[in-house]
């Protein structure tokens, strides 16, 4: 949505061929290449990131990290602009027009410190992963848009037979048990390697 915000012609955005599909599209191609590339060379041993498959003592090995870092070091304004923007609509109000640039850089600061000491904290970070995604992916990725869509056409049309309400329960349903044996799944990986 801030990006759709920001554009000139935002009715380019979505729809068929839009910014979103086409950038989405390309973003699933290069990480399902890039994934089956590397469990086609490392197999069963390849772990949570494939550049800690990477050897440690070659140039092109350690040139591949380092733009990787860099990578995550300058997308992570993108990714963080999201949680930034609904956090200032929410304070800046209580902070005087005049402090305003000094506030957003607090804010971005002492936010970008506190994701770099979580992640910093866990020694495992894949395994942290792992969880965060159980819990997202299922409660954000199938169980919202079920309920969103369920309320929005309550006491209107939910198809013969009520087909919508009856889908989005078993989405409910699906995204709940996927939800509880990710968790669990995770919870039990995390306690293994203690």
């Amino acid at each position: 949505m801030p990006v759709e915000n920001e554009m000139s012609k935002p009715h380019h955005f979505l729809g068929c061929p839009g910014v979103l599909n086409i950038a989405m599209s390309a973003v699933a191609v290069l990480y399902g290449f890039v994934g089956f590339a590397g469990y086609l060379n490392f197999g069963e041993q390849v772990r949570g990131s494939l550049t800690l498959n990477l050897p440690q003592d070659e140039i092109l090995a350690q040139t591949a990290k380092i733009l990787v870092a860099c990578v995550m070091l300058l997308s992570f304004a993108l990714v963080y602009y999201v949680p930034v923007d609904v956090v200032w609509r929410r304070i800046q109000d209580r902070i005087p027009a005049r402090g305003h640039r000094w506030g957003m850089a607090a804010l971005r600061f002492i936010g970008t410190v506190l994701i770099v000491g979580v992640a910093s904290a866990i020694p495992k970070l894949e395994l942290f992963m792992e969880l965060v995604g159980a819990v997202c992916l299922s409660v954000m990725g199938l169980l919202l848009p079920a309920i969103v869509e369920t309320v929005w056409l309550w006491g209107r049309d939910l198809g013969p037979c009520n087909w919508i309400l009856w889908k989005n329960c078993l989405i409910g349903i699906f995204s709940i048990i996927a939800m509880v044996s990710g968790v669990a799944y995770s919870i039990i990986s995390m306690l293994e390697h203690l």
